[in-house]
Parts: C-alpha cells; sequence; structure tokens
C-alpha cells in the first residue's frame, strides 16, 4: 500500500485556519478597550514601565502635559519632560516610580486625557471633519483621539485645517496620518462625553463596559457604525464578503481533499474504503464550518 498521506495537504489545512481566524477579526468590532489596547502596542509595546529618550512614560506614552491635563502632574513650566514639577497624588500617584509601576492608574490617566482632548477637539470645531476624508484617510472619532496623542490638538487642528498637505509628525518621526489611519473606527463614545476618569484601582476597560458615561450631543456609535465610519464601508458588505470567501475556500478545500483522495486510490496507497472515509469527513467538516458561521 505505500506510505499513507494525509487526507488534508498542510497548505490547505493552514489556508482553512487562516481563513477562520480572518473571519473572526474582521466581524469584531472594536470598542474604547480596543482602541486603548492597540495604542498601548503602538506607544509602548505593552510596557508600562517603558520610558522614551524624551521623557515619556508608560503605557501610553504620556508627558508633563498630559498627566497636567489628566489632574495627576503639576508642571515645572518648562516644555521638556524631565519631570522636575510635583505629582498631585491623585490616585496614590506621587511620583514617576509610582505611575511606571501602576498600569490601571495609567489606564486612568489615559481616560481623562482623552476625555481633555475630546473636549478641545469639539471647542475647536474639530468633530466637524467626522466622516470627511482629510489627506486620503477618513476621520473617526478615534482617530482623532489618537491624533491628538501623538502631536496634540495643536498639530491635529493643523493637519486638518490643511487638508492633510501639512507634514506634522511627532519627535520620532512619526506621521498623525498613520495614527489617524491605524487607529480609526474604534467604538470611543465612552470617553465623547465622560466627566471624569474611572474610579481609582480599576483595570484596563473589559470589552463592552462604559467608563462614566454622560450625556453627549454626539450620539455613541455602535461597533458596526464604528466600523463603517474607519473603513469606509458597511460592516454587513465586509462580513458578506468574508462568509463568501470563507465558502468559497471551504468547497475548493473539499474539492482537493476528494481529488486527493482519488489519486490515492489510483496509485493504491488508499483503499477505496478509506477514500470514502476521508471525503466523508472533509464534506462533513465543510458543513460543520458553514453551518456555525451562517447560524
Amino acid at each position: 500500500m505505500g506510505v499513507k498521506r494525509h487526507p488534508y495537504p498542510k497548505a490547505w489545512r493552514t489556508a482553512l485556519v487562516t481563513l477562520a481566524v480572518m473571519s473572526g477579526i474582521v466581524l469584531a468590532a472594536g470598542n474604547y478597550a480596543d482602541y486603548l489596547g492597540h495604542l498601548a502596542r503602538v506607544e509602548s509595546g505593552d510596557n508600562p514601565g517603558a520610558r522614551n529618550d524624551y521623557g515619556y512614560l508608560g503605557l501610553y506614552q504620556m508627558g508633563e502635559q498630559a498627566l497636567a491635563e489628566a489632574g495627576y502632574y503639576r508642571p515645572d513650566g518648562t516644555a521638556k519632560n524631565d519631570w522636575r514639577g510635583s505629582w498631585t497624588g491623585k490616585d496614590g500617584v506621587r511620583n514617576t516610580a509610582d505611575f511606571l509601576s501602576r498600569p490601571s492608574v495609567q489606564t486612568q490617566a489615559v481616560t481623562a486625557y482623552s476625555a481633555a482632548q475630546w473636549s478641545q477637539i469639539k471647542n475647536l470645531d474639530l468633530d466637524g471633519y467626522l466622516g470627511q476624508t482629510v489627506g486620503g484617510v477618513l476621520i473617526t472619532p478615534s482617530g482623532l483621539l489618537a491624533g491628538a496623542h501623538l502631536v496634540g490638538v495643536g498639530g491635529l487642528r493643523r493637519f486638518l485645517s490643511s487638508g492633510g498637505t501639512g507634514s506634522v509628525r511627532d519627535g520620532n518621526g512619526t506621521s498623525i496620518a498613520t495614527y489617524l489611519s491605524a487607529l480609526g473606527g474604534f467604538d470611543v463614545s465612552a470617553v465623547m462625553g465622560v466627566s471624569g476618569a474611572p474610579s481609582a484601582g480599576s483595570a484596563t476597560p473589559a470589552p463592552g463596559a462604559t467608563i462614566g458615561i454622560t450625556s453627549s450631543p454626539h450620539p455613541p456609535l455602535s461597533p458596526s457604525a464604528a466600523f463603517a465610519t474607519g473603513a469606509g464601508i458597511g460592516l454587513g458588505a465586509v462580513k458578506a464578503l468574508v462568509l463568501q470567501t470563507l465558502a468559497v475556500g471551504l468547497l475548493l478545500w473539499t474539492a482537493w481533499v476528494s481529488l486527493m483522495q482519488y489519486i490515492g486510490w489510483r496509485r493504491e496507497r488508499l483503499s477505496l474504503m478509506q477514500v470514502q472515509t476521508h471525503i466523508v469527513k472533509a464534506t462533513v467538516l465543510t458543513m460543520l464550518v458553514l453551518f456555525v458561521t451562517l447560524a
């Protein structure tokens, strides 16, 4: 009979897993906790103890001015993050070591800072750009917050007022357009009308959690609306495309398995019973995955 070959070629098994993972990623819309998770990854690589060459601290790389707006710090009046001012003691943070050792407080601080930034964005009418394409980037609420986090509300204003033609970058050379695009489309309604930071001791928001929401002049975005705003295409259309791709991929995979079984039988490497068993298993797996996905 020769060496028995696996009924499912490795390349197609990999493709099947990839399709499933892509489906899960695309069909999940991001909330505020997801936004913070992405922000922490791009800012510090998820390192709460990070401190860069410019003196920015923690998961979200916050400087003196940002922490002052969040209520944690009294700056010394200089433009540098030399940390020669004084800490307010808010949430028990009395020095940089306290701040760097408490990721939950860092999340509270960035939430308060984001709320303050959103107020500035509204006061400058920069939220009027929502839904517009500036510099090739669709403007969304989370994109505005991310851009302001990178270069400040002033830098965000310069970029938007220039129509995206101005090159606005941070000290490391990162373009604001990168943040507007990469962090756009998340539902950040939790801080669009927030009155303050979360209570002391709270950790990074859990998926679906709200954070001190008060009434907001902007209707809260649903996950599907947030995705549509960020991607420029409805979540339903993307879901349909992913499901069609998954279905076609599964059918092709089943056909390939059947062909491999037939070749194995012709070359006398598999018995007819083995061929039938493998084809039935592949067909049942295809139908099961499609049933679960389409349900």
